[in-house]
């Protein structure tokens, strides 16, 4: 599956590597359970809507969850925290 999503696939990873690494800027946020397979987080974001768009938590102050996050476009106006 990750071959015909490379860029999802990319920015799964990354979040993964993200939430994980006591290294990175981002250890300690959440991401759920469920989210630890590709597929399901394909399944709830679906694909990238364009190459503008990147991965955004819409309330900083929570994780990584399905409800949380959506395909955001950089040249919009910042999301509300």
């Amino acid at each position: 599956m990750s071959e015909n999503f490379p860029v999802e696939y990319v920015s799964w990873l990354a979040l993964n590597e993200v939430c994980g690494d006591a290294e990175s800027l981002g250890f300690g946020i959440e991401m759920c359970e469920t989210w630890k397979s590709f597929a399901v987080f394909l399944s709830d974001l679906g694909s990238r809507p364009s190459e503008h768009h990147t991965l955004v938590r819409i309330n900083a102050a929570l994780g990584y969850t399905p409800g949380n996050c959506v395909w955001f476009e950089a040249s919009c106006e910042p999301l509300a925290a």
